[in-house]
């Protein structure tokens, strides 16, 4: 069971603040996880792109003039979306073995896009930006703050008062923890 969310809060993510957008989401995705395991065959990852997805979508669609509380209106377009991909998954891999397993590698592309105004995924993604950012020290954040200014590894060093290697330390940390891999 979620607990009950604000209305302060659904009236500020419906306004597109990404802290509001972000604490929102955070309510939501318990009864996301509760959604989606009735179904066991759908990758977890993949289940939670789509209750991201749905939950932009229904911030944009949701209409609280017709009665339908904001957590069942999300339930509901999230588990029609997973019973979607349920069917489509089957379909490809019904496809996959009739054709000898030479199916076409066609990948979902940008979610986002299929908002029906991309712009909702903003404040979702400087909120989503955020999160992962505060797991970050506070040297990773002004390293790599530094480098995406355009400041080059030596001037970072000399800015944080350390040796060059120690720049990139905080630097591969920094990324390791947003999930990316620096070519190793």
């Amino acid at each position: 069971m979620i607990p009950p969310i604000p209305p302060d809060l659904l009236i500020e993510a419906r306004a597109g603040r990404p802290a509001a957008v972000a604490e929102l989401w955070l309510h939501l995705r318990p009864l996301a996880a509760m959604v989606a395991r009735k179904y066991q065959n759908i990758d977890r990852e993949d289940a939670e792109g789509e209750a991201a997805l749905i939950y932009l979508e229904v911030l944009q669609i949701w209409d609280p003039d017709r009665g339908v509380p904001f957590p069942a209106f999300f339930a509901r377009k999230f588990h029609h979306r997973l019973w979607t991909l349920v069917r489509r998954t089957s379909r490809e891999t019904q496809k996959r073995a009739s054709s000898g397993g030479q199916a076409e590698d066609g990948g979902p592309g940008d979610i986002f896009a299929l908002l029906r105004d991309p712009r909702w995924a903003e404040p979702f993604l400087e909120a989503e930006i955020r999160l992962l950012l505060a797991g970050l020290a506070p040297r990773e954040r002004r390293v790599l703050a530094g480098l995406l200014s355009g400041l080059p590894l030596s001037a970072l060093a000399k800015q944080e008062g350390v040796a060059r290697q120690s720049v990139t330390y905080h630097l591969r940390r920094a990324l390791k923890k947003l999930g990316h891999d620096w070519g190793r």
